[in-house]
């Protein structure tokens, strides 16, 4: 009999601690909705330009790697992974046309020009620029840019 009491005092313990976990996982599960609902009204009601630009793999750009094919595999592997109306707005394009998009598809008109923007992204971290772009239509466009790279725990870049 005390065994079983004993037993049962270390059940309501265990059954009191999952209890409590359910509920950590359920605010967390609650927080995390609600900060992706206030992101996608950022995106939704800003009346500027946003994108998010991610990699296929993340980048290290350090001393440690030959940059050019660095910049070779993020010309053809990042990609345009959300965007918002503003933007599409200046382009005068969809979303369907611009999600997907890669650098080399972005700078198709001036791949020196846009590798050089990337470089120059890539060793500050961070970058205001005014470029020469094109809407979907071919014609010129020119893109007040403020790009903030976007790194993983490694210091590795995974977009921006």
């Amino acid at each position: 009999m005390k065994d079983r009491l004993g037993r049962l005092g270390a059940a309501i313990q265990h059954a009191l601690e999952q209890k409590r976990l359910r509920e950590e996982k359920r605010h967390a599960n609650e927080a995390l909705r609600k900060s992706e609902e206030r992101l996608e009204l950022f995106f939704a009601q800003s009346l500027d330009g946003f994108f998010f630009m991610m990699l296929d793999e993340p980048v290290r750009w350090d001393d440690t790697v030959d940059k050019e094919k660095v910049l070779d595999y993020v010309f053809t592997h990042q990609r345009v992974t959300k965007i918002n109306d503003a933007m599409l707005a200046q382009y005068k394009s969809t979303g369907e046309q611009f999600i997907g998009l890669t650098p080399s598809e972005l700078f198709s008109h001036d791949l020196k020009q846009g590798r050089e923007l990337w470089r120059e992204l890539f060793n500050t971290g961070h970058m205001v620029s005014i470029t020469d772009q094109r809407r979907f239509d071919g014609t010129q466009i020119w893109i007040e840019g403020d790009n903030v790279c976007l790194y993983d725990n490694d210091r590795r870049i995974i977009g921006h």
